[in-house]
């Protein structure tokens, strides 16, 4: 093989000085470049430099309302894969609590990116599902309660406009338990809740039956089409009755 072969070998003959030079100035002009750079400079620090680093893009991201055409759309998908691909790299061997909030925060990115692109060939969701798998990984060692992460997922699941936590109940059925399976034979907390939250609980019902058919969830397989959950202004609902009658007003 020729001396002079791009390749990891013999780049790494330059020698550090070398090749620090030849990445400055590969990033000059490249701020997707040089978001990698820092990032990789970040990992080198330790887990808690990169989750500050990836908030900072989280956030970066979420405000950005430009329009990502089809020319722009593969380096926003290598962008998002490169920010999992940290949290799984970095952090989620060292804190896997950290690891989970981070991937919940770029899943609630979604809507916002959606918005601004046309994933009419799914690599933008592809990455989110990805994002999914690696929360399934990670849920069995979180601190979080089972409890609480029934009622974050109901939450996430009513916020889903674009499906980006489809998925998320059969990948957290470990850590939930049967605390947390609980919630599909219980009406929500008592006290007000809005229609929106009330269809999601119901679609989460739906899908806990779905995946797990034994549950004694008394509804069906196959949620109810969304347009026979009817719109009512916001109600003190203290018990739903079996799928599908409407709960009653107090």
């Amino acid at each position: 093989m020729s001396k002079k072969t791009l390749n990891k070998a013999n780049l790494e003959k330059l020698g550090p000085e070398k090749l620090a030079a030849l990445v400055m100035d590969l990033v000059q002009g490249s701020a997707a470049l040089q978001r990698r750079a820092r990032m990789e400079l970040s990992a080198a620090q330790g887990p808690r430099d990169v989750a500050a680093d990836l908030r900072k893009r989280f956030a970066s991201l979420r405000r950005s309302r430009s329009y990502v055409d089809w020319r722009k759309q593969r380096a926003l998908v290598k962008d998002l894969d490169s920010l999992v691909a940290q949290i799984e790299t970095v952090i989620a061997p060292q804190d896997a609590t950290e690891a989970f909030e981070l991937l919940w925060s770029f899943l609630q990115l979604a809507p916002s990116i959606h918005e601004r692109t046309d994933d009419s060939k799914g690599s933008v969701g592809d990455v989110f599902r990805h994002a999914v798998v690696l929360i399934g990984q990670v849920a069995s060692r979180i601190t979080i309660t089972p409890q609480t992460l029934a009622e974050r997922i109901l939450d996430a699941v009513a916020d889903a406009g674009y499906g980006e936590f489809d998925g998320i109940i059969p990948v957290t059925e470990g850590r939930l338990g049967r605390k947390g399976w609980s919630i599909s034979n219980r009406s929500p907390r008592h006290g007000l809740i809005r229609p929106r939250r009330l269809q999601s609980w119901l679609r989460m019902r739906a899908l806990v039956c779905h995946h797990h058919p034994q549950t004694p969830c008394g509804v069906p397989r196959t949620p109810p089409a969304q347009s026979s959950l009817p719109m009512w202004p916001m109600r003190r609902v203290t018990s739903i009755p079996t799928w599908p009658a409407i709960p009653q007003s107090s």
